[in-house]
């Protein structure tokens, strides 16, 4: 179908039920291209929820991100293999149930929580930020820290932790679809900080920080956001070594735990073999 093809029938759906999943081609020929098409499925209410796999036979950064902007689930470069585009398309629909779950519960308080800190002054943000991330035992605890000291300047941030046995992506509507977590991943070697529109990336070894909704126009306040992003970009990256040393130190405990016991049975099976 062309792109006025498939709204018009998506559309004539509204009385039965929506297909799981939307995949469209970019380019279409005639009429409205992908991104288009599925930027007017996003902005009705029917179907704003659909996943959508956009196909490309260009794979940069930039097709992604138009993807992205457009409201994309995931994205696949041309030609593609159909048992992975299968795949793909099961956690698309994986992914979105998992949203609606999310954001049916109400959201439970992690083991730092932190209250709102619009209120605060920028060097107040980050020194609390700083105290909270050292405090933080798991992965998620540090990514909903740092959304949320990042939302108090009012900026949408995606973070993503990177450890040798773990990499979370996690957004503030939850965790990542796999055209967020992408792009991410094909930024995180592009340099410490760089912009591209109204999106600045922030990048550690184990770190970064992509802000979607940079206030462009005010050169002043985005300096000022790139001053805090990266202090709490450094600050996340010493909190991730910390939780990296407490899952080492519970992990070396457990071996002693382990060969404590094997000298027990050890100890117990020349006591018993002595006695007979």
């Amino acid at each position: 179908y062309s792109g006025e093809e498939a709204l018009a029938r998506l559309a004539d759906a509204s009385g039965g039920p929506l297909p799981d999943i939307v995949i469209l081609d970019i380019e279409m020929g005639s009429g409205i291209d992908g991104y288009e098409t599925c930027r007017r499925l996003r902005a009705e209410a029917l179907t704003s929820e659909l996943p959508v796999i956009f196909l490309s036979g260009h794979d940069e950064l930039d097709d992604r991100l138009r993807a992205y902007d457009a409201g994309g689930s995931d994205f696949m470069a041309k030609p593609f293999v159909p048992v992975e585009m299968l795949r793909k398309a099961r956690l698309a629909i994986a992914h979105k149930r998992r949203e609606e779950a999310t954001r049916a519960e109400n959201r439970s308080s992690s083991d730092t929580a932190m209250t709102a800190l619009t209120s605060l002054g920028d060097s107040e943000v980050t020194l609390k930020f700083s105290r909270g991330a050292l405090g933080c035992r798991s992965l998620r605890a540090l990514a909903t820290l740092t959304i949320d000291s990042m939302a108090s300047f009012g900026l949408n941030t995606q973070v993503q932790l990177r450890v040798p046995v773990e990499t979370l992506t996690l957004t503030p509507q939850g965790p990542a679809s796999p055209l967020e977590e992408s792009v991410i991943d094909r930024s995180k070697d592009m340099g410490r900080m760089f912009s591209f529109g109204n999106r600045l990336i922030v990048n550690y070894d184990s770190v970064s920080l992509l802000v979607t909704n940079m206030p462009v126009a005010d050169e002043l306040l985005c300096g000022r956001i790139r001053d805090q992003a990266a202090t709490i970009a450094e600050a996340a990256e010493l909190a991730v070594d910390n939780i990296n040393l407490r899952a080492e130190a519970v992990r070396r405990a457990d071996e002693l735990r382990s060969l404590a016991d094997v000298s027990r049975m050890a100890v117990e099976e020349l006591r018993v073999s002595y006695r007979d």
